[in-house]
């Protein structure tokens, strides 16, 4: 089973053992632990490089280990130990959106206490935190515009807690501790500037619509 180093070390470069590579419909790289976050809770896969191979994206198996979905596998074979360089640009996109969706959880929990995050969804262009809304609340995006500047300007500490591989969560501040494998920034003032699109109500839930602007 592929260790998931990216857990507990955000480390963008190193080296990997090559376990398998599967050709097909799509090309695979497995490894016998990776650095790259595989798509999941929210989060896009990461992309980059194995040796001279581009890694196109990353998914978990329906096994449970880790697909490195790659252009072609080149000359590449089980055994041997190669570099990889994940895309720095593209981890920090997928940090700063996922940072973002727990910030704007904490912050509305502790204002709307009716209201409690359940689901996150932190893709570019596609992000959007969803609640259960428990009481009827008078939530605007105005205000939710409001506080999440105001924790942003406050640069609140955005930590990772707990054991990495049973009882891992995201932390930013007080605001209360969420279960998450992502990947995350290390304060909110490293978010830059958050668009808050809209707010939704359907079926007892509230969605949160947002987005990451230029820093």
């Amino acid at each position: 089973m592929t260790i998931r180093r990216y857990l507990e070390d955000s480390a963008l470069t190193g080296e990997v053992t090559i376990t398998s590579v599967v050709t097909g419909e799509k090309t695979i790289i497995r490894t016998s632990e990776t650095w790259f976050h595989p798509q999941g809770g929210g989060q896009r896969g990461d992309r980059g490089m194995i040796g001279d191979v581009q890694v196109l994206d990353t998914r978990f198996a329906s096994d449970g280990e880790i697909d490195h979905i790659v252009s072609d596998a080149g000359r590449i074979q089980p055994g041997m130990r190669l570099p990889f360089a994940i895309d720095e640009e593209q981890r920090m996109i997928n940090m700063r959106m996922h940072s973002a969706g727990h910030l704007i959880a904490g912050v509305v929990e502790v204002r709307f206490p009716g209201l409690i995050a359940v689901s996150g969804h932190h893709w570019p262009g596609e992000g959007r935190v969803e609640f259960r809304e428990e009481e009827q609340t008078d939530i605007t995006q105005a205000e939710v515009e409001r506080l999440v500047r105001e924790a942003i300007a406050a640069d609140l500490e955005v930590a990772i807690k707990g054991d990495p591989y049973t009882n891992r969560v995201c932390s930013i501040d007080t605001y209360r501790p969420i279960p998450c494998g992502g990947t995350h920034v290390g304060s909110t003032s490293e978010l830059g500037n958050i668009e808050i699109k809209g707010i939704k109500r359907k079926k007892g839930k509230l969605r949160i619509g947002y987005d990451i602007l230029g820093r």
